[in-house]
């Protein structure tokens, strides 16, 4: 036969090509540079796309644990949102879905009835980078993928007059309390704080809220401020779908 034609051109064209993929057994090619051949299109190896100094990941399961001194990366997808996982030699998945946290406080005294769990109404964002709570209405923290978040929360109080039987803070989910903070009492004319803090799983649409309570025989004001009234809450790990 023509053996002329299992050679490579300069072109990176085989002579005499079908126009088809061509094989070149086990050993493959070596070489230092692979470029694309039509503009703008890329170069796919397997179904990885590496175009523009990027590379493009497409959707897939667990691939499954790789070697004992391997790493192995893909695309996920989580609530809708593609992501970058990892699955380590030991079949442990860690997934990286971007900035998602917020941090907010409180710029005026509100008022707290007596013997009543009431939501603190934070009005400022200090950061929320994926636009998550709600500073204007709802004053919640909806979570935009499933997950493990941890959240705290500081409020503040001054008694005046009055001594504070009972002063308390907690984080509620979907308007059920999911966990409650610190207790404490407080003497006439002195100020306290009340802190919650916790890991929170939750799924895609939950929202978070701080609510807090006292009991003095009448109604008392928060104070105010960022560093005396705030909420954080930042995503630790993504649940994979």
């Amino acid at each position: 036969g023509d053996l002329h034609t299992g050679y490579l051109l300069a072109t990176g064209a085989r002579a005499g090509s079908t126009s088809q993929a061509q094989s070149f057994g086990a050993t493959g090619i070596k070489a230092d540079v692979v470029a694309e051949s039509t503009a703008a299109a890329g170069v796919t190896i397997d179904g990885l796309l590496i175009k523009d100094s990027y590379v493009s990941l497409t959707e897939i399961v667990a691939p499954g644990a790789g070697a004992a001194d391997k790493l192995r990366l893909y695309a996920v997808d989580v609530s809708g949102v593609t992501a970058l996982a990892f699955i380590n030699s030991a079949g442990d998945i860690g997934v990286l879905v971007g900035n998602i946290r917020a941090s907010v406080n409180r710029t005026a005294v509100q008022l707290i009835p007596h013997a009543t769990w009431t939501k603190i109404q934070f009005n400022v964002e200090e950061s929320d980078p994926s636009g998550d709570f709600d500073a204007v209405t709802n004053y919640r923290y909806t979570a935009p993928v499933s997950g493990t978040y941890f959240a705290a929360s500081s409020t503040s109080m001054t008694t005046g007059g009055n001594p504070i039987v009972t002063f308390i803070t907690a984080l509620y989910v979907n308007g059920v309390e999911a966990r409650r903070g610190t207790r404490i009492e407080l003497a006439a004319n002195s100020i306290g704080e009340v802190l919650v803090a916790s890991t929170l799983t939750l799924t895609a649409g939950q929202y978070v809220e701080v609510f807090v309570y006292q009991a003095s025989g009448g109604s008392l004001n928060t104070d105010a401020g960022s560093p005396l009234v705030w909420f954080d809450i930042h995503l630790l790990s993504a649940a994979v779908v």
